[in-house]
């Protein structure tokens, strides 16, 4: 624990079922955004909050009528905060979803994107290469313009797609936007589909009896000829597959299967974490939805060697967080922020009161550190990644890492 300062060094409570959160700098400083519903469900927010966990402006959406409130991840992009949020109203023809570019500082509206439909924004606004906006929606990707908010291109040939995040990768015929799919094949299947940036589509791969719309692609060098491959996690979403344990998929920059690794999880994070030159990818299984044959524990699976490098048992398991890496003891190696939690709002583990853990854990699997809560604030209630979860950054320009962690 040596250089590891383990303390709360400010908590501020909201009362409110929180969705997602990003930090952006504002005047120098970083501040944590917070999307939110209230606890009946029916209005939704955006709140910032500032270094000292401070809150400084609110931005409130409540309409009469409205029986359902969703807001995406918030986003920091060079022009400002992109915030999404939708209307569900118990009469669907009055349902509506919204995007707004704000001032990080005020809270002040610079445009807002509105668009009829049934189904709610639930991928987080991402960068294109050429710097425009890309949300998503149950039934369609959006590209926007970031100066304007007009629309740019809409992609809706028969796809679903949930919570996972697309990547940007140069696929050899130049860049490309890769995502999966929550079934909707013509065949009950998922898909993994790749677009042009302009929302051209280059190839789609079907036939995956998990769903891939769930979760984040990574692309990444995984033998080091530099062309990226793609990494995707299959889920057996609330066991509607049938799935033993579900896998961290491989493919070429194509769209071929290159390896299947067992993983049981839902998010990983990626990357060359001990310096070897192979890419690792680290997560915590979940019992909801990683296969009939599961097990507690977090999984560090090499990339480049196509096996699992080390498992570490978890104490309990229910969800998990999308885990982050940041070297938070100063000795020049990242740890992983690992989270297994139940949370209170979506996902909630019938009978069970919410909990949340998160391991601190070095590239061996050791673990560092755990902080564990209970009860309603517990470190877990975020449906999006839906349990406990954590933003790294250095607060006060001391050259240490402090982790935020909202629930």
């Amino acid at each position: 624990m040596t250089g590891v300062k383990r303390c709360v060094l400010w908590q501020t409570e909201l009362h409110l079922d929180l969705q997602g959160g990003c930090t952006a700098p504002v005047e120098g400083r970083p501040w944590l955004f917070v999307t939110a519903r209230s606890l009946d469900g029916r209005a939704g927010c955006l709140i910032a909050l500032d270094d000292r966990g401070r809150e400084r402006w609110r931005k409130e959406h409540r309409e009469v009528g409205c029986v359902h409130h969703v807001s995406v991840q918030p986003h920091s992009v060079p022009s400002g905060l992109v915030y999404g949020h939708s209307r569900m109203p118990a009469d669907p023809s009055r349902a509506a979803r919204h995007i707004a570019l704000l001032d990080p500082a005020t809270g002040a509206v610079r445009w807002t994107w509105t668009d009829p439909g049934p189904h709610g924004l639930n991928r987080d606004v991402a960068l294109l290469p050429d710097g425009g906006l890309l949300a998503g929606a149950h039934d369609c990707l959006i590209s926007l313009d970031p100066a304007s908010g007009v629309e740019r291109w809409r992609y809706d040939d028969g796809v679903r797609i949930c919570w996972g995040a697309s990547v940007v990768a140069g696929l050899g015929v130049g860049p490309a936007l890769v995502f999966g799919t929550e079934w909707g094949s013509a065949d009950g299947s998922s898909a993994l589909i790749a677009l042009t940036p302009q929302g051209e589509a280059l190839w789609r791969r079907e036939g995956f009896a998990g769903d891939l719309g769930s979760t984040a692609t990574f692309a990444v060098d995984v033998d080091g000829d530099g062309c990226p491959e793609l990494a995707h996690v299959e889920l057996d979403l609330e066991g509607r597959a049938g799935l033993p344990r579900t896998r961290l998929l491989l493919f070429r920059g194509e769209g071929t299967s290159l390896a299947e690794l067992p993983f049981g999880g839902a998010e990983v994070v990626v990357a060359d974490w001990d310096g070897d030159g192979h890419v690792e990818a680290v997560g915590a299984t979940v019992r909801r939805d990683g296969g009939w044959a599961n097990a507690p524990e977090i999984v560090c699976l090499d990339l480049t060697a196509a096996r699992v490098k080390w498992t570490r048992p978890l104490t309990r398991w229910w969800l998990a967080n999308w885990p982050v890496l940041a070297d938070l003891d100063g000795d020049g190696v990242a740890e992983a922020v690992v989270g297994a939690g139940n949370p209170n709002g979506y996902g909630r583990l019938p009978g069970e009161e919410p909990w949340g853990d998160l391991y601190v854990l070095r590239p061996d699997g050791s673990c560092l550190d755990v902080l564990s809560r209970e009860g309603a604030w517990s470190l877990c209630q975020v449906p999006l990644r839906y349990e406990a979860q954590a933003a790294l950054a250095c607060l006060w320009g001391d050259g240490r890492v402090e982790a935020w962690a909202w629930g």
